[in-house]
């Protein structure tokens, strides 16, 4: 019971370590491991008095809502003032019926430049994106999202954001496209520096296997150096 305490004190002390323009993603494969970190991520915010929004789709808003309520937010009160806002992602994503990379940034940043005018200092979000395998219009487009967040969105706007993919639902490419998009990554509940994360302006040219093969390749010779200077 004492590792198990330790090791739930250490992913709360990185989640509240996340700094604005952090973007991350996490690799989930249990619904224990969706819960941990959305209420953490969440509560965080919300105590800190951040700006926080949480786009689902397979939860729902009355789980989400017990989640937060049981970890002490008053979920009523916070979505009342507007510090707490839950949208589906078919009011955020894939309004209109389809998916628009360029249109879903353009909405972010109106939303992140309407929080700083209300005086939030910084802005949390999270994001359920199992909805890109299931083929919906537009849907192909998502890493180009991804890359474009991290070159329009995030330097630009004090946001801090977790977009969230269940294990189970990605195949193998998908999954090497997730990894390479982020900096960050969260597997289950545990936080890592990726080595394998490709410059998002190198991802939008779509040579994506032999950038992989280069990046991991340069990364791997990195690991070794390391390992070596410590030894």
């Amino acid at each position: 019971m004492a590792q198990k305490d330790k090791v739930k004190s250490q992913f709360i002390k990185e989640i509240e370590g996340l700094k604005p323009h952090e973007h991350l993603c996490q690799i989930y494969s249990t619904p224990e491991e969706w819960k941990a970190a959305v209420s953490t991520f969440l509560v965080t915010g919300l105590r800190r008095g951040e700006k926080c929004a949480y786009i689902m789709d397979t939860c729902t808003t009355h789980e989400l809502h017990t989640l937060l309520r049981e970890q002490g937010v008053d979920v009523t009160a916070a979505e009342a003032s507007g510090q707490l806002v839950i949208l589906h992602e078919s009011k955020a994503y894939t309004r209109g019926g389809f998916f628009d990379p360029d249109q879903m940034i353009a909405s972010l940043t109106a939303q992140a430049k309407a929080a700083i005018a209300e005086g939030y200092h910084a802005i949390r979000g999270a994001s359920e994106m199992n909805w890109v395998f299931r083929g919906r219009p537009g849907s192909s487009r998502w890493l180009e999202y991804e890359a474009k967040l991290d070159i329009d969105y995030f330097p630009n706007y004090p946001v801090t954001a977790i977009c969230q993919y269940e294990w189970q639902r990605l195949g193998l490419p998908l999954l090497l496209n997730v990894i390479c998009a982020h900096r960050t990554i969260m597997v289950g509940t545990k936080i890592y520096d990726n080595p394998y994360y490709i410059p998002a302006n190198h991802l939008l040219i779509h040579k994506y296997s032999l950038l992989e093969l280069q990046n991991w390749l340069e990364s791997l010779g990195k690991l070794k150096a390391a390992e070596e200077k410590e030894s």
